[in-house]
């Protein structure tokens, strides 16, 4: 039995879910590759067929969103001796040797649930890069960071099984900020980190992403704050205000903020308080 299963959710992914599959096949470590299929208008297998015999197709009877189609492929994941599990999107990419290193990582430090990665973001028409997404690495600057945001890439996260085993799975109580919930979830029991390279290239698609799920997403993450909210914490104090002033801000106010954080590259989406 493989170490470690990757969940790739896809819906409507057609065009990019060979390549988001084949590089995680690619990885020197064994895996199994668990792919979610939403209800996509193209059958996932249909598109993948013939790929490899490491695939295993989970079709939804309807169109349910990544937390219930990767609930579905962990329930399964679950049930075997897999001790990792890492996170796909059905439009990214794995870097060589992500895999590896990830399952390296975290059988090097027991006392941490998941980690993720610095992801290269890239426009889904040109390639170009468009920025390196950081995170802290270091599990104290992490848990800071997750008092305001999310310290873990989700796209680029790695979870023990065992984690999941604990704490659950994905709650369907945030749809917009599930992948928030969970990581802060396990980090009340666990630590979280990072490992400080490039190991996901993450699809930047350019029709954006309307303001409309953008508040839905600030709303759930303050909900997410005030569920984990530590009240000796000042950083939780700061990170509900945060969340509330991103909240009620003037939409062109946000698109800016957006814009700023975009064009400063390689720095941290949020800097890490002190």
């Amino acid at each position: 039995m493989p170490d470690v299963a990757v969940v790739v959710a896809a819906y409507n992914a057609e065009a990019t879910i060979r390549e988001a599959v084949e590089s995680v096949l690619s990885a020197k470590v064994d895996c199994v590759v668990y792919v979610v299929d939403d209800c996509s208008r193209v059958l996932a297998n249909e598109v993948l067929h013939g790929l490899s015999d490491r695939i295993v197709f989970i079709r939804m009877e309807q169109n349910s969103g990544p937390a219930a189609a990767r609930n579905a492929a962990l329930e399964l994941i679950l049930q075997s001796d897999f001790k990792y599990v890492a996170i796909l999107d059905a439009d990214d990419i794995s870097a060589p040797g992500r895999l590896e290193k990830q399952a390296a990582f975290l059988d090097a430090h027991p006392d941490v649930g998941a980690c993720g990665s610095y992801m290269r973001e890239f426009h889904e028409v040109t390639g170009e890069t468009i920025r390196i997404f950081k995170r802290p690495a270091a599990p104290d600057d992490v848990r800071d960071i997750m008092f305001f945001n999310m310290g873990v890439n989700h796209a680029s996260a790695m979870i023990r099984t065992d984690a999941l085993r604990k704490v659950g799975l994905y709650s369907l109580d945030y749809k917009a900020a599930e992948d928030y919930e969970l990581m802060r979830r396990i980090g009340t029991h666990y630590k979280l980190a990072n490992i400080p390279e490039c190991l996901v290239h993450y699809r930047i698609s350019s029709r954006g992403q309307s303001h409309r799920l953008r508040r839905r997403q600030v709303y759930e993450r303050m909900l997410v704050q005030l569920k984990y909210f530590e009240i000796s914490q000042w950083r939780a104090w700061a990170g509900i205000a945060r969340s509330f002033a991103a909240m009620i801000a003037p939409p062109r106010i946000m698109q800016a903020g957006e814009a700023a954080r975009a064009a400063r590259g390689s720095a941290n989406e949020l800097p890490l308080p002190r």
